[in-house]
């Protein structure tokens, strides 16, 4: 028989979720991340958990902000006093930009995806298609 929890554990997890954790992380010491899946519909916190996954990429994006505002370690000065760039630095700082940006472009394609559909307002579009047969002998 699956370990029964109470509602405010999923909240709890919810929460952690909205801050930006992944699963995982959010259910650490809480809550097992099967048990929360599994319980959630039961406690019907299913639309909260979604609010919660796009409040997570909100803040993944922000994140992507602060890393590229982030300038402080890009330069350092060495042993002789000459300022030099960190690239190790700057070249950790891109990976985790472009990581954080594939996470949001998957988790939220329609609003973070590389394509942007400006057309058809979510809308499937339908063109009619010519097909023309070669002649027959």
């Amino acid at each position: 028989m699956p370990k029964t929890y109470p509602k405010e554990d999923f909240e709890k997890v919810i929460e952690n979720v909205s801050n930006g954790m992944a699963l995982r992380l959010a259910c650490e010491g809480i809550i097992t991340r099967q048990g929360f899946l599994q319980g959630i519909e039961k406690h019907a916190l299913v639309d909260r958990y979604a609010r919660a996954m796009t409040n997570r990429a909100d803040v993944i994006f922000e994140e992507i902000l602060s890393i590229s505002d982030d300038g402080s370690n890009d330069t350092y000065e060495d042993a002789d006093g000459n300022v030099t760039l960190n690239y190790d630095h700057i070249q950790r700082s891109r990976l985790r930009v472009d990581s954080r940006k594939w996470m949001l472009s998957k988790m939220l394609p329609k609003k973070y995806g590389d394509k942007l559909d400006l057309t058809s307002d979510d809308k499937q579009i339908f063109a009619p298609v010519l097909v023309i047969k070669p002649p027959q002998d």
